[in-house]
């Protein structure tokens, strides 16, 4: 079964804006559908998957020496967005989003945002 992503209404108008405004660009664009195909498939656990010399990885076996990376660092967030989680889709840009419902397997992206502003 998969996933369904649900987009908070101002998401779509906030994209177009920052596309408009050079922003976010084409190659954002298309990393953020990567991400949306990767959650659908896979769920959005599958965005905190450790990846190491071409091959996953168990977190438990994490190895510095093995250069390993969280490649999306998907984390939670606390604060005003406590039970919200974000991914990076560039150096500054966010996918700030929360689970809505495991058994249903649905998430809603609340903001994304191409500053690391939320």
């Amino acid at each position: 079964m998969r996933w369904t992503i649900k987009r908070a209404p101002s998401v779509d108008v906030s994209m177009k804006k920052d596309f408009q405004a050079g922003r976010l660009t084409t190659d954002d664009i298309i990393v953020i559908k990567e991400w949306v195909e990767q959650v659908e498939t896979y769920g959005p656990d599958s965005l905190r998957q450790v990846w190491g010399r071409g091959d996953r990885m168990n977190p438990d076996v994490l190895n510095r020496e093995l250069r390993i990376v969280n490649l999306w660092n998907d984390h939670d967030l606390d604060g005003h967005l406590k039970g919200c989680r974000s991914s990076s889709f560039s150096r500054l840009g966010r996918i700030i989003y929360k689970v809505v419902d495991n058994k249903i397997q649905i998430i809603e992206i609340l903001k994304v945002t191409p500053d690391h502003k939320y």
